[in-house]
């Protein structure tokens, strides 16, 4: 099954050309002041795509998901939104939550710590793929090279609990990209950051594709 992946378009034209695969996951930001606009506008962009099943995640940008979901959700089509929830596809269990640590005044925001831990506790342990709007420390965290870890603590223990298969997240715009680890059991996760954007948010980035 091949996957493609991305996140942050935020209502900015990107690539042309996606690849061929079975399922799309869009990890959030697909709004850029998150009003109803920007979800129209997206939904023409999504229905312009073939894939047989698409799934999204709301991101901190997409501000209409938290204040209105129903509404939001009434302007897209074809698509399967989680929110803390859980889609089973072709025996793969695929979990989705878009919080992420409080960053300044927009939507899914919690404090580092408890209240996020709260969150990530509702994540099944034999959840297959993860998709959340943030990335957890240390992983395809960081802005620039040489800058700090952005990612969640408490994220990355739910993840080294639970070992999915995939963990697609964004948010972060320098930290695309693609990255493996193999747990002590043997067990696989790969760790996508499909952010579109980068920080300057140009929609440069390439949509990113795994087989599982």
């Amino acid at each position: 099954m091949k996957i493609v992946c991305i996140s942050d378009t935020h209502s900015l034209e990107p690539i042309k050309r996606f690849p061929k695969g079975d399922i799309l996951i869009i990890a959030g930001d697909i709004c850029n002041t998150g009003s109803l606009v920007d979800v129209i506008k997206f939904n023409s962009f999504l229905n312009s795509l073939n894939y047989k099943y698409k799934i999204l995640v709301a991101g901190n940008h997409d501000v209409i998901f938290e204040k209105n979901k129903l509404l939001a959700l009434n302007f897209l089509n074809n698509i399967v939104y989680l929110q803390d929830s859980e889609y089973i596809l072709n025996n793969l269990k695929i979990y989705g939550s878009p919080w992420q640590p409080e960053f300044c005044n927009w939507a899914f925001n919690l404090p580092r710590g408890e209240k996020l831990k709260e969150k990530w506790d509702m994540i099944p342990i034999d959840t297959d793929i993860l998709i959340t709007h943030g990335p957890p420390y240390g992983i395809l965290d960081k802005i620039k090279e040489n800058s700090d870890n952005l990612g969640c603590r408490e994220l990355l223990k739910a993840v080294e609990k639970i070992k999915p298969k995939l963990h697609v997240f964004g948010h972060i715009h320098g930290g695309y990209g693609i990255q493996e680890k193999i747990w002590k059991n043997g067990n696989k996760t790969i760790f996508v950051n499909a952010s579109i954007c980068n920080e300057k948010y140009k929609p440069i980035n390439k949509p990113i594709e795994v087989e599982l």
